[in-house]
């Protein structure tokens, strides 16, 4: 099992550098493809790795990698995407595996390690096979000088590239590793769940915090025309004061509309709106008490400069309107959740109180909470696929709690039969009852023993290569030039 588990590693690592090489060897000569954008002939550099540029230009892996990929694409069935997001992904994995060539090779150059001359002989045979995959003397001899030097270069640097993805594939693992995993897996715990939505936050506490929190919901009738700069702001209000210029042609012809419709008009002209989009408090405040028909000074906003213009009076909240209340409960769910949670957490703790009393389900009736059965589940952070997950399927109130730690610590602390304290568990909060401690061993053994060796594998090829493309040593500037060039094109 552990020897297959590697080989799948070494595998997908192989795949990377060699495959394409090993697909292209009879082709050659890669044309550049006709997929540049109007007149272009050239890309600049997609990036670097150490100083090594990523071209597409003729000759280079990335350019083999591009025709290997758009291939695949071809050969495939229609995926439904738009043809720039295909173009995106065939450039995307092209790249990627022309990082990891670069610094394969690089890894073993450094260790000193140069391919052994018959080593590099027999593996350039391919390249001279007949239809009957034997060699053929006469194809060498046919073959041109030149090609065969791109050839014994291509294979060259795929034995370097295959040392470092071998050495990778073929880490050993102690036996004793598996045991612990699946030790992981061994014991479980299954729970009874009562859950407080907090989208269920009552009107009439959000009435209240209204009411005594009113400015944020003060409407303002405001105009605004946005600009990149601020010299330039300031020459389009110079102009509007010496009624050089109107508002409406200053917003249809200057503006970048950043924040306001067509016409001008401020989008979202509640106070606290506002505070989000002016820097400047002192500014925020002038704005505020802008008198009718009156412009304001050039303001610094969250992207550009702005000029205001006061349409009209400003509008107090009425919280007595369901649609404010919307408005209020939606503030508060952004934010201020912490109010809403403890609000509920109260609730819950009361419930907790009465289920002590007279019964879980009981209680839960009582307090019109959502009731679920969790099944078994192992302590899974992150719900790796080597154990049983957190069962969101079941409980999709849970969904969230894969890599909650606070959750997981206080469910697996719990006594048989015991109420948790309330959890704030995404948009609910939680009181948990254990209900059941079970071990699992067979199970457990049974699935680490089928799935360890795979996961392993794609494991260490996933961490290799983000590793790489991580690396301070990489220049990547794939989305850029992709953007400007076939997107903007």
């Amino acid at each position: 099992m552990k020897k297959e588990g590697h080989k799948s590693v070494t595998k997908t690592l192989l795949y990377i550098g060699s495959v394409v090489i090993l697909i292209l060897a009879a082709v050659s000569f890669v044309v550049i493809p006709a997929m540049l954008p109007g007149k272009q002939t050239q890309l600049p550099p997609l990036g670097s790795y150490k100083n090594k540029k990523i071209e597409y230009v003729q000759g280079s892996y990335f350019l083999d990698a591009v025709a290997y990929y758009e291939q695949q694409k071809k050969n495939s069935n229609k995926t439904g995407r738009s043809q720039e997001s295909d173009l995106f992904d065939v450039f995307n994995n092209a790249f990627r595996d022309t990082v990891i060539t670069l610094a394969f090779s690089d890894e073993v150059k450094r260790s000193g390690y140069k391919a052994p001359e018959p080593l590099v002989e027999r593996s350039m045979l391919p390249y001279f096979y007949n239809a009957n995959g034997v060699y053929s003397a006469k194809i060498f001899r046919d073959t041109p000088d030149s090609r065969k030097a791109e050839i014994r270069k291509e294979v060259e640097n795929r034995l370097v590239y295959s040392r470092y993805a071998n050495d990778i594939g073929n880490l050993k693992t102690s036996a004793a590793e598996i045991q612990f995993i699946s030790d992981m897996g061994v014991h479980k715990r299954s729970f009874d769940a009562a859950f407080f939505s907090t989208a269920d936050y009552p009107q009439s506490e959000a009435a209240l915090f209204g009411t005594n929190n009113a400015q944020l919901f003060t409407v303002y009738d405001l105009s605004i025309i946005t600009l990149n700069s601020e010299a330039e702001a300031k020459k389009i209000l110079s102009q509007l004061k010496n009624n050089e210029l109107v508002f409406a042609d200053a917003v249809s012809e200057y503006s970048t509309k950043q924040y306001s419709d067509a016409s001008g008009k401020l989008n979202e002209s509640y106070y606290y709106r506002l505070k989000n989009l002016i820097k400047s408090e002192e500014q925020l405040a002038k704005i505020t008490e802008l008198a009718s028909g009156s412009l304001s000074d050039v303001t610094e906003t969250s992207f550009g400069f702005s000029i205001f213009y006061a349409n009209g009076e400003s509008i107090q909240p009425d919280f007595t309107s369901a649609e404010m209340l919307n408005v209020v409960q939606h503030y508060m769910s952004i934010y201020e959740a912490g109010i809403i949670e403890d609000y509920y957490i109260n609730i819950a703790k009361d419930f907790s109180a009465k289920a002590a009393v007279e019964g879980f389900f009981s209680a839960a009736a009582q307090f019109n909470a959502q009731t679920s059965d969790i099944p078994l589940f192992p302590i899974n952070y992150g719900n790796v696929p080597l154990l049983s997950p957190l069962p969101v399927q079941e409980v999709p109130q849970l969904s969230q709690e894969t890599a909650n730690e606070s959750f997981l610590q206080t469910a697996f602390s719990l006594t048989e039969g015991e109420l948790s304290s309330p959890l704030v568990t995404g948009k609910n909060i939680t009181v948990l009852r254990l209900k059941k401690i079970e071990n699992d061993d067979a199970a457990a053994a049974g699935t680490m023993n089928f799935m360890y060796p795979y996961y392993v594998s794609q494991s260490d090829s996933a961490a290799v290569q983000s590793y790489f493309m991580r690396s301070p040593h990489l220049k990547n500037n794939l989305f850029n030039v992709f953007f400007k060039y076939f997107i903007n094109s």
